[in-house]
C-alpha cells in the first residue's frame, strides 16, 4: 500500500525551479544532485508535500526511449 507519492517534474533549469518553489512559493530545499551546480535533480518540500525536479536533458539521457 502506498503511503506517499511525490511528483517528479521535468524542467529546463533545476536552479530556476528551486528559486521559484523556494523564493516565490515558500518551499524548502531538501536535497540536490549533484551537490554542486548545475544540479540535475532536486527534492523540495512545500506545505508537507514532496516535489522533485529533474533536468529534462538528464532525464532524456537516462531514458532515451521516452
Amino acid at each position: 500500500m502506498f503511503r506517499k507519492a511525490a511528483p517528479m517534474l521535468l524542467v529546463e533549469g533545476v536552479e530556476r525551479g528551486i528559486r521559484f518553489y523556494c523564493e516565490v512559493l515558500g518551499g524548502r530545499l531538501a536535497a540536490v544532485y549533484p551537490e554542486q551546480p548545475p544540479h540535475e535533480w532536486a527534492s523540495l518540500e512545500l506545505d508537507g508535500v514532496e516535489l522533485m525536479l529533474w533536468e529534462k536533458g538528464a532525464a532524456w539521457a537516462e531514458f532515451p526511449a521516452w
